[in-house]
């Protein structure tokens, strides 16, 4: 699979399926990071005993995580734009990364984007990486939900974190995605890979500079009719159980985004995502209390069913809902 799907609207999104490459051949090495970035590369070796590239890719229809290395190497490479998100995080070696006028000298656990308008040049010293592909279309809806800002109005302006501390929070991010998607039994459940992708889309727009930093929630009048809001709820609970985005919701109603948001606040006080939330977390608790934990029930597979990823963030939210843990609904 060459890039990610360029459609944010397709898919199931929890299909994943998975490639793994070791090799010390480095035109077989070559062939399988081409599956990430079509690129022409040249490589150089100093000592042969010490060439091993390792490639681990888990994708889905929307969301690819790769981890990769080349051991031993010097790997200069050089590519046309590409029209999807690839960013990521160093873990070994060195990197200088060029776009345009722009380059970026990378080590330890700095985090990288490559850009989308320009070609690139890089220039890489036994790596090591984790990085996300992701997108454009998807992210740039993203931006739209969360600022108002258009959809197509969405640049990145930089190939780096916009700080020291984002790119702390970039690595984590990265490392904690690329674990889960490669973990045994997420691609079974597709609210997982659909929270996945959401948490590093917005990831990366908060942590790279671009458009959507600089625009703030635009005021727009808002239908308010209280129909609605009732066409939306019902949309939500009827697909509560599926991956559901704000753009889906707003466009199951006829209405933009931020309309629909605003309808929420004034006639619920919440967001049509909170709302969604808080369905499944109802859901969630009706599973639990009408479980037998005799029977092998446990919380942290019904919070990986309804889209929780982490058990822990799972129960602080039920908690924070119900006044209780999950842990004493299943008991009692």
């Amino acid at each position: 699979m060459t890039g990610a799907a360029t459609d944010g609207r397709s898919a199931d999104a929890g299909i994943i399926t998975f490639a793994e490459v070791r090799t010390r051949d480095s035109d077989a090495a070559v062939e399988t990071a081409r599956q990430i970035a079509e690129h022409r590369a040249r490589i150089t070796v100093d000592d042969p005993r010490a060439v091993d590239f390792r490639i681990s890719t888990a994708y889905s229809p929307l969301l690819c995580a790769d981890v990769v290395s080349a051991g031993g190497v010097r790997y200069v490479t050089s590519g046309e734009p590409i029209d999807y998100l690839l960013a990521g995080t160093l873990t070994r070696g060195r990197i200088a990364l060029r776009a345009g006028r722009e380059e970026v000298r990378l080590a330890g656990r700095d985090g990288f984007l490559y850009p989308l308008e320009n070609g690139y040049h890089s220039d890489c010293t036994d790596p090591a990486l984790l990085d996300l592909r992701i997108p454009a279309a998807y992210v740039a809806r993203l931006a739209e939900e969360m600022t108002g800002m258009p959809a197509a109005a969405l640049r990145f302006h930089s190939l780096a974190p916009i700080s020291p501390s984002m790119a702390e929070y970039w690595a984590a991010t990265v490392a904690f995605i690329a674990d889960r998607m490669h973990a045994a039994g997420t691609g079974r459940h597709p609210l997982i890979v659909d929270q996945l992708l959401r948490l590093g889309a917005s990831a990366l727009l908060t942590v790279f500079p671009n458009t959507s930093m600089v625009t703030g929630p635009r005021p727009e009048s808002a239908t308010t009719a209280t129909g609605v809001v009732r066409r939306a709820t019902a949309f939500i609970e009827a697909g509560a159980d599926r991956p559901l985005t704000a753009a889906q919701i707003a466009e199951a109603v006829g209405l933009g985004i931020r309309s629909v948001q605003l309808a929420f606040r004034r006639q619920l006080d919440t967001t049509p995502m909170a709302y969604l939330r808080r369905v499944r977390l109802e859901r969630a608790r009706q599973e639990l209390e009408a479980a037998d934990p005799a029977a092998g029930v446990t919380v942290a597979a019904t919070a990986r069913r309804w889209g929780y990823p982490s058990a822990s963030r799972f129960a602080g939210h039920y908690r924070e809902l119900f006044g209780e843990t999950p842990g004493h609904t299943l008991r009692s």
